[in-house]
């Protein structure tokens, strides 16, 4: 198991631990300084900022133990906003109707940017809704996800 691959199962677990879930995780650990920023949301309701400390404080003691990582790390743990990342297929689920930009690559390979409504997720693929077309997307080809304002169709 890589470092990388650690770091997001310490997280995630302990995310879950304390009753939140771990939207998205940032990880940049090939620098000197190593950076971590961490998305959390609650199920019912939304995180307040004594959430993110809460949060910080319990990674902060987990990080600062696991094997690899060092002490020179840099923690941020936020809610994820009004653009909030779409990360997982449950995320394009819940959020159903809502506005999203996604970049992803097409068959092709090329790299695409669309906003436009999410209008169905499947297992493995969403639709998006643009004003003219519907455009299917893999999961495994989306390099970046966010809401887009949060207007429902």
């Amino acid at each position: 198991m890589s470092l990388q691959d650690k770091i997001n199962s310490l997280i995630e677990e302990e995310v879950e631990s304390l009753g939140y879930e771990a939207v998205k995780i940032m990880l940049r650990l090939s620098s000197r300084k190593k950076f971590i920023r961490v998305y959390i949301d609650r199920p019912e309701g939304s995180v307040t900022l004594d959430d993110c400390v809460g949060v910080s404080r319990a990674l902060g003691f987990v990080l600062d133990d696991a094997e690899g990582l060092g002490a020179n790390y840099k923690l941020e743990v936020s809610s994820p906003g009004i653009n909030r990342p779409l990360a997982k297929p449950e995320h394009f689920r819940r959020f159903t109707g809502e506005k999203a930009k996604v970049v992803f690559l097409d068959e092709g390979g090329s790299k695409k940017s669309l906003t436009g409504y999410i209008l169905e997720t499947g297992d493995e693929e969403m639709v998006l809704s643009l004003n003219n077309a519907d455009v299917r997307i893999r999961f495994e080809n989306i390099l970046e996800a966010n809401l887009s304002g949060r207007k429902t169709v």
